[in-house]
């Protein structure tokens, strides 16, 4: 069965859902034993729970060594150095992850007109490659860029293309939690974790998507995802969150600190 709910653009506008769910699926994450081929190569897998050393470990590629060693620096708050990390890794490959992750940082340092420039060029190349990646990272750009119906789009047509991508449907889930679509959201943050359990990102996002409605199982989600990535900070901040929200304020300070 499909869910029949829309994302919201504003008065009468919606887009319609894309993403399929089964009836009675379960409130909190999907697990399963392994990741798919999907998932990506070893040093992305391992990039995403955090673990930057075994990612660089896992490549020998100058470019997507620099690509972890800026994501390495940003989580660390060395926004400078993860800029000449990422600007090195887009040398091979300008419109790639580190593109997306440049512009984020560009965008989240007051330098917006620099980060609008750069989604602009990945929304070109994905629009010309029409690969499975690159229509992922359009869809992203078209997102950051406030083009909701065609980021739905291109996610779509990404999703088809590589429907065991973990990343797609985890961006795509984003973008129906943007727009205050829980159960779409919710339903391709399970798709996610139907492909990679272990998929951090995605279990932040059911995470989020779940606060308000299962708190119980919005927690479960956050720890999962700490227990696999130590540092992340999106994960703790829900933790903490949750627990001021229970008056449990202690606690939360504890967890900030």
């Amino acid at each position: 069965m499909c869910l029949t709910s829309a994302v919201a653009l504003g008065q009468g506008q919606t887009l319609p859902s894309a993403t399929p769910t089964a009836p009675g699926a379960p409130a909190g994450p999907v697990v399963q034993t392994g990741p798919s081929a999907e998932a990506g190569p070893a040093w992305r897998r391992a990039l995403v729970a955090g673990n930057f050393e075994a990612a660089l470990a896992a490549t020998d590629a100058p470019a997507t060594q620099a690509y972890i060693r800026g994501a390495g620096a940003e989580r660390r708050g060395g926004y400078a150095e993860a800029e000449q990390q990422y600007r090195a890794s887009m040398d091979p490959d300008p419109a790639g992850d580190a593109a997306l992750a440049l512009a984020d940082l560009l965008n989240g340092t007051g330098r917006r007109d620099q980060a609008v420039a750069i989604w602009h060029a990945v929304l070109k190349v994905g629009q010309l490659q029409r690969t499975g990646p690159s229509l992922g990272r359009a869809a992203r750009a078209a997102h950051r860029l406030g083009q909701v119906r065609l980021a739905n789009a291109y996610f779509q047509t990404a999703a088809n293309l590589s429907p065991d991508d973990p990343q797609a449907h985890t961006a795509w889930g984003d973008l129906f939690l943007d727009k205050d679509n829980a159960a779409e959201a919710r339903a391709s943050y399970e798709t996610a974790l139907k492909a990679d359990a272990a998929w951090v990102p995605a279990l932040v996002g059911m995470a989020r998507v779940l606060a308000d409605s299962n708190p119980t199982a919005s927690e479960a989600a956050a720890r999962q995802a700490i227990a696999i990535d130590a540092g992340q900070p999106d994960a703790w901040l829900l933790l903490a969150s949750a627990a001021i929200d229970a008056s449990k304020r202690d606690e939360g300070r504890t967890i900030l600190a």
